[in-house]
């Protein structure tokens, strides 16, 4: 399933890429500008906002992350203030492992190969969370 195990990879388009990178790159640009019609996307290119896509041998990541956000638990919290405001919402938590350990199975993944996706799903939700958390700081400030 890695991309190092099937015929034609080529390691050396990896150079100068940094571990984890892609991945993480990627999904900040779709956290920031996914939501915006592709004819923007045209616009951004040549800029520092240029869309990111990830490592074709690091899709089955990215599918992973996508399909398995669908599991991700919501934590209910909100706040009060003086005159009647409240803000009650729904704080998005990690993947659970038990759904990566499942995603695995059903995918035929090695022991290594879930070990890496569940590593790499904990940073993209890192990633994921920090977005959410600075999107409600700004909403609510």
């Amino acid at each position: 399933m890695l991309g190092s195990g099937r015929s034609g990879y080529d390691r050396s388009r990896q150079a100068g890429r940094g571990r984890n990178g892609k991945l993480i790159a990627a999904l900040s640009w779709w956290l920031e500008w996914g939501s915006y019609d592709e004819t923007l996307w045209a616009d951004l290119e040549g800029t520092e906002e240029a869309r990111v896509d990830p490592l074709p041998e690091w899709q089955w990541i990215w599918r992973a992350w996508h399909r398995l956000s669908a599991e991700r638990p919501h934590v209910t919290q909100g706040f009060g203030v003086p005159m009647g405001g409240t803000v009650i919402e729904g704080r998005p938590g990690v993947i659970p492992w038990s759904a990566v350990r499942k995603w695995a199975e059903h995918h035929g993944l090695s022991l290594a190969e879930m070990a890496l996706l569940d590593r790499v799903l904990l940073a993209m939700d890192g990633v994921y969370i920090q977005h959410w958390a600075a999107k409600f700081k700004a909403r609510v400030s």
